[in-house]
């Protein structure tokens, strides 16, 4: 049937793409996606959800399903908190608003730290805005590339490891709203957000307190990286999926093309809770 929905594995629920500080497109991701036999990818770059359109008519071709996502950027005190959201209007004009927000000052962050590098070390402005594509988000990924390209690094774990170090002096936060904030938005824009924590596995049995507990209403899940192996692992079902009767607008079908009910602005994509 031309609106089938299906989900298959194996699954990637977190991954990034040029629009923020991963090193491929979101085409050329979801194409890396299908040749790795991923079944199941999201896109969730760093507050962003302009990679959505691309990553969608790329995987109508690979035969991946894409659920369409984001890792908003929260922050308790210096703490950061990232959150990852999925299956929201993109267009919900209090979540644009508040990315743009923190985009900027991502942006701000990452200039300010560029010029107190500088005075210590042999790079500029401009090699930075080298190592990013048009559009994207300049992140701390873009100074370590950069930071290699100029030789004053190895590779990004050593420029994360040394120049880029919270300890090493360079280092500045950006603005980011509270984690309850970032849950407001997110449920506001369509519902489903998940921490991105570290926690260790023999403790994913029960919600994390502030999660989906009482503490923090409508966040479904977690993710943990366990103790024993340092893998990520993503439990995103603490909750239950969200409703297509009462979200909108509503997704798109198998075929890449808008389903009769949706928004015009809806991705052609392919939900994966049914």
């Amino acid at each position: 049937m031309a609106d089938e929905r299906r989900f298959s594995g194996p699954v990637d629920l977190h991954a990034h793409s040029s629009v923020s500080d991963g090193t491929e497109t979101p085409a050329e991701l979801v194409r890396a996606a299908a040749a790795a036999g991923i079944g199941t990818v999201a896109l969730t770059d760093h507050d962003s959800t302009s990679g959505w359109a691309s990553a969608a008519a790329a995987a109508a071709e690979a035969g991946v399903t894409v659920i369409p996502g984001m890792e908003l950027s929260t922050r308790v005190e210096f703490a950061s908190v990232h959150m990852l959201g999925y299956l929201f209007d993109p267009a919900d004009e209090a979540l644009v608003a508040e990315t743009r927000r923190i985009r900027e000052g991502r942006m701000r962050r990452a200039e300010d730290m560029v010029r107190r590098i500088a005075e210590d070390y042999d790079i500029t402005w401009a090699d930075v805005l080298d190592q990013a594509t048009e559009g994207a988000t300049v992140g701390r990924p873009h100074i370590a590339d950069a930071l290699v390209a100029r030789g004053l690094a190895a590779d990004r774990s050593a420029a994360f490891a040394g120049i880029l170090h919270w300890r090493s002096g360079y280092f500045q936060p950006h603005y980011a709203p509270d984690p309850m904030t970032g849950i407001r938005l997110i449920r506001g824009a369509g519902e489903f957000p998940c921490w991105r924590t570290r926690r260790p596995a023999a403790a994913a049995s029960s919600p994390r307190t502030g999660c989906a507990g009482s503490s923090a209403p409508g966040c479904s899940g977690w993710s943990s990286t366990t103790a024993r192996t340092g893998r990520r692992v993503w439990r995103c079902c603490a909750g239950t999926p969200p409703s297509t009767a009462s979200r909108s607008p509503a997704p798109a079908t198998t075929t890449g093309q808008a389903s009769p009910t949706g928004s015009a602005r809806t991705p052609p994509i392919r939900p994966w809770w049914n």
